[in-house]
């Protein structure tokens, strides 16, 4: 940890700051610093502490722990983009690394299909220990892929590259077969928001109208409709997939009969505390106010929000937004602009509804 800092914090870091300054993805950088700062010391000194980690003589919350060794890794991301040499065959090594990822973790699943959950319940089984060797991963490629997917299929589209779209294609394979409900949720929206705003209409306005009609439109139906409790029920004896087949009967169930006894319903209490909690204090938080509320551990907006108030909402939201914009440089091309809008909503998305500091 402390090398991996040292490296990123004393050599490249002052580099990026002289150089990259004019690029938007400088002050996401610099917004996603705040927040990983606000959320370590609130998590350290404000929230009480559940689960510990040592490092040295030091013990951590298990959430500081994480920030503390990811840094270096997360900041990885915003140096490379900030490369002013513009590293030859960077985007083509990391379409390998991708690959060999997704197909190294598929493997699992096909002889473990509970592999990728049984990650996220911190169960290692025999089976599995020979793939985690070798690099299979869990929920966090799952998410990951859930946002990049529908960028992958439209570079290969746009650059007629048969073997980058096949990625993507697969990549969208990977996320049905991990069985995270959110993650297959979180690309079905991703890839309807692409189809939207890949629409060929020359007024923004009217792309932005329809893409918030096709929104609205879809809440109603799904909070009104019978039809869509019906169709999930009947899908859960469709499928092989036994978390998604109990995820999709559980859903069902509470829509057409209010029955919120599933496991996978209880995390709806989690996040309307959170919203409560939020609400009560929008400006400080609840950490700050010592209330000893320690949080949903479930979602990073409304978390940041709820316990470190604006302080812990507005960097995280102002990293997305600087990101996009930086990521939006130079694209002419609307398909692809779009699916760059698409993939930071869908960043959102997820992290409203799952633990991405995880």
């Amino acid at each position: 940890i402390g090398f991996s800092y040292f490296i990123v914090l004393a050599y490249i870091f002052p580099k990026i700051c002289l150089n990259g300054r004019g690029n938007p993805l400088f002050w996401g950088l610099i917004s996603f610093l705040i927040f990983a700062f606000v959320t370590f010391i609130g998590y350290e000194l404000l929230v009480e502490k559940g689960a510990t980690n040592s490092f040295l003589v030091f013990e951590f919350s298990a959430t500081g722990f994480n920030i503390l060794k990811n840094l270096p890794l997360w900041c990885s991301g915003f140096l490379l983009l900030l490369d002013r040499n513009q590293t030859p065959g960077l985007k083509n090594v990391f379409y390998l690394v991708l690959a060999y990822d997704v197909i190294i973790t598929l493997v699992a699943l096909y002889f473990e299909p509970a592999f990728s959950k049984k990650m996220a319940a911190g169960i290692v089984t025999g089976n599995m220990s020979l793939f985690l060797r070798v690099g299979a991963m869990g929920y966090e490629l799952t998410y990951s892929v859930s946002i990049v997917a529908p960028v992958i299929i439209a570079d290969g589209l746009y650059f007629r590259n048969k073997l980058v779209l096949l990625l993507g294609l697969l990549c969208c394979y990977f996320v049905f077969s991990s069985s995270f409900m959110i993650g297959l949720v979180a690309l079905v929206m991703n890839l309807l928001l692409c189809c939207l705003f890949c629409i060929p209409v020359k007024s923004n306005r009217i792309r932005v109208f329809l893409v918030i009609s096709a929104v609205v439109v879809g809440i109603v139906l799904a909070l009104s409709g019978e039809w869509l409790a019906n169709f999930l029920i009947t899908l859960s004896n469709q499928i092989s997939s036994q978390q998604l087949s109990e995820r999709f009967y559980q859903i069902g169930r509470l829509l057409l009969y209010g029955d919120s006894s599933g496991d996978a319903m209880g995390r709806l209490d989690l996040y309307s505390e959170a919203l409560v909690q939020g609400v009560k204090s929008p400006v400080l938080g609840q950490a700050i106010i010592g209330t000893g509320y320690s949080g949903s551990g479930h979602s990073t907006i409304l978390d940041g929000w709820s316990l470190f108030g604006l302080a812990g909402l507005i960097p995280f939201l102002s990293m997305t937004t600087y990101s996009s914009r930086s990521a939006l440089l130079g694209l002419g091309k609307k398909a692809l602009r779009g699916t760059v809008i698409s993939a930071s909503i869908t960043f959102l998305f997820i992290a409203l509804f799952d633990p991405v500091l995880a």
